[in-house]
C-alpha cells in the first residue's frame, strides 16, 4: 500500500464534466487488448462507466469507462497480465506481437511508477485510477467473511476477497457520501446483506495502483443462519464461490489467511487492520513472525 490509510474530507466533493483522463491507446487499440485479455481470461466484461478520483483535497471525480481501468492501471504491472507463452496461444503472433508493443505504449506514458503517495497517482493523467470500495463484514462469533470469488472476473479472478467488493458507479454520485454509498449497493448486491458501516479509510495497493476505500460492519448473526438470504443476492452467483469465515481473535489463524497466495492484496491489508485492533501489534507481529512472508509480507502488503 502506498502509507497508510488516509481519511478525506467526504462532505464536498466536485463532480467534473470532463475527466483529466486521457487514453494513451485508441479506441481500436484498446478494443485489441480487450478482445485477447478476454479470451485469455475466459471473461465478458462490459465498458461501464465508472467513476475516476481525480484528486483528494480537496476530493474531485470525474467519469471514465472500465475499459480505460483494464488497459491501463492493470496493463502498467506485469503481474496483472498474462506471460508471453499465453498471449501467443491466444492468437496469431501478429496480434500478440501488436499486444506487447500497446502495453509499452501505455508504460512508456505512464512513466516510472516509483511512486511515494496516493495523490502522486491520482495526477498521473494516464492511468484511470477508477475507485473501487472494499468491505469487510464481521459475524457474532468475531469471524470475518473472506470470499473465494469465481474465476473469469475481470478483476481478482479466482483470488480470496473481502466480502463485498466493487467500483464507485456515477449513480452513486447522487448520494451524499458516494463511497459509502458504493459499499451497501454492493454488499447488497453480492451478498444480499445490509449492515451499519464504519469507514476504515482510503488506501491504493501497489498491485494495481487504484484508489479503493474500505469499509467494515458487523452482523448479529453468524454466518451459517445468513447463508440463504446471501444466495438469494443479485450478483451471488457471479461474484461469490463460497465464504470463507476467519476468526478475527485467532491470530495465528488470520496469519495463515493472509499469506495466502491468492489473498488479494487489499483484502489481506485490511483483514490485517482489523486483526491488530482486536489483537494488539504485537500479537500480530508474533503470529506473522511465524510465517515465511515476515517481514518482506508486511513490507508488501503496506503501502509504505
Amino acid at each position: 500500500m502506498l502509507g497508510t490509510p488516509i481519511h478525506p474530507n467526504t462532505q464536498n466533493i466536485t463532480h467534473r464534466r470532463n475527466t483529466l483522463f486521457c487514453s494513451p491507446l485508441k479506441p481500436r487499440e484498446q478494443e485489441l487488448l480487450i478482445s485477447l485479455y478476454s479470451q485469455i481470461n475466459g471473461m465478458h466484461p462490459t465498458n461501464n462507466k465508472v467513476v475516476r478520483l481525480d484528486s483528494i483535497n480537496p476530493i474531485t471525480v470525474s467519469t471514465v469507462g472500465f475499459f480505460d481501468f483494464l488497459t491501463t492501471n492493470l496493463a502498467v504491472f506485469p503481474s496483472n497480465l498474462p506471460r508471453a507463452h499465453t498471449w501467443r496461444q491466444s492468437g496469431s503472433p501478429h496480434r500478440w506481437s501488436e499486444a506487447y508493443a500497446l502495453l509499452r505504449t501505455v508504460r512508456s506514458a505512464v512513466g516510472p511508477l516509483q511512486v511515494n503517495s496516493i495523490q502522486e497517482v491520482l495526477q498521473n493523467a494516464s492511468l484511470a485510477n477508477i475507485t473501487a470500495v472494499s468491505v469487510m463484514i464481521i459475524d457474532s462469533e468475531n469471524r470475518v467473511g473472506i470470499v473465494e470469488r469465481p474465476s473469469g472476473l475481470a478483476v481478482a479472478s479466482g483470488q480470496y476477497a473481502a466480502t463485498a467488493t466493487g467500483t464507485v458507479l456515477p449513480e452513486d454520485l447522487r448520494r451524499k457520501n458516494p463511497f459509502s454509498a458504493a459499499a451497501c449497493r454492493e454488499l447488497k448486491e453480492e451478498v444480499n446483506l445490509d449492515c451499519k458501516l464504519i469507514d476504515d479509510g482510503l488506501v491504493m495497493p501497489r498491485q494495481k495502483m487504484q484508489p479503493i476505500w474500505l469499509f467494515h460492519g458487523h452482523l448479529e448473526e453468524r454466518w451459517e443462519d445468513v447463508k440463504d438470504r446471501m444466495l438469494a443476492a443479485r450478483d451471488h452467483e457471479r461474484e461469490v464461490s463460497r465464504v470463507v469465515p476467519i476468526t478475527l481473535t485467532d491470530p495465528e489463524q488470520v496469519a495463515r489467511a493472509v499469506s495466502d497466495s491468492r489473498m488479494s492484496d487489499t483484502a489481506a491489508y485490511h483483514l490485517w487492520l482489523l486483526a491488530a485492533q482486536a489483537n494488539g501489534e504485537d500479537a500480530m507481529a508474533k503470529a506473522w513472525g511465524q510465517t515465511r512472508w515476515h517481514p518482506r509480507f508486511l513490507k508488501r502488503r503496506q503501502l509504505t
